[in-house]
């Protein structure tokens, strides 16, 4: 499966090791900057083997996955992320079947973590790249891994993206990859030290983007209203106890809940702020 020309990215994500073979050097260079807060050092034993080759002709690329029928064709930077990332999920997903997989970023502070959940085109990512900014962590921008006895939620350390370009006054770094379906910002390029480790989850804000609010704020909502929210946000809710409805009740109630009508990006990121200090 892997080309002689091949160089290869090797990872690590909750405990699954990953290798990313690739025989084209720009898409290379993207696969380090996307995955570099995942890098791991080349180990002979590997759970997941991409591989990105460059097809004879005008025959574009494909990324595969060994001792898989996963193959896809594709041409462009932003659907190669978009391919590896769809189905490394689901990978993860199946193999760390005991967690319980958010849709959701998260940030943290003082070693506990906060989790921004909402729908596509929510914010998320850019509420999270917004508190990094004020002195938060960068933990995942998209998903929350979560031990579900533990009250833990794992880092998702891939770079940062967002599919527009934020406020000037939270401006992207030179080190950003601009592609087509959005801006990736690696690791390194974190105005905080991004966090590596486990951490306990001590809030979860529901977003929910107002575009003609004045001012962002945030309301406390009940264990039983912020477990029905919490639930449509499950990847892998059927891989848990009634159909992860006992999962999602459990993360509630251990945390607080608040819904954040959010506004511009910097009263959204200080009403979050000033309701994690409170």
């Amino acid at each position: 499966m892997s080309g002689a020309s091949s160089q290869v990215v090797c990872i690590s994500c909750m405990g699954v090791n990953i290798n990313l073979r690739c025989d084209h050097e720009p898409f290379m260079g993207l696969l380090q900057r996307n995955f570099e807060g995942m890098k791991s050092t080349e180990a002979p034993l590997y759970t997941l083997d991409y591989q990105v080759q460059l097809q004879p002709g005008n025959g574009g690329f494909t990324i595969s996955r060994r001792d898989s029928d996963f193959g896809r064709r594709f041409d462009q930077a932003s659907e190669l992320i978009y391919l590896l990332e769809g189905d490394l999920v689901v990978q993860l997903q199946l193999l760390r079947a005991d967690l319980l997989f958010v849709h959701s970023a998260v940030v943290a502070v003082d070693e506990e973590a906060h989790l921004l959940v909402g729908g596509s085109g929510a914010g998320k990512s850019t509420t999270c790249w917004g508190l990094v900014h004020h002195g938060y962590h960068y933990v995942s921008d998209e998903l929350a891994p979560i031990m579900i006895d533990a009250g833990l939620v794992a880092p998702y350390s891939h770079a940062l993206c967002m599919k527009s370009p934020p406020p000037t006054d939270y401006p992207v770094p030179d080190a950003t990859c601009a592609t087509g379906r959005g801006y990736h910002i690696p690791l390194s390029a974190m105005p905080t030290v991004p966090i590596e480790d486990e951490l306990p989850v001590r809030t979860i804000f529901f977003i929910d983007y107002q575009p003609d609010n004045d001012r962002a704020t945030a309301t406390p909502v009940g264990h039983a209203e912020a477990a029905a929210r919490l639930y449509p946000n499950i990847l892998n809710a059927l891989a848990h106890d009634n159909e992860g409805l006992d999962a999602a009740r459990q993360v509630t109630n251990n945390v607080r809940c608040f819904r954040v009508n959010a506004a511009s990006l910097r009263s959204t990121c200080e009403v979050i702020n000033r309701t994690i200090r409170a």
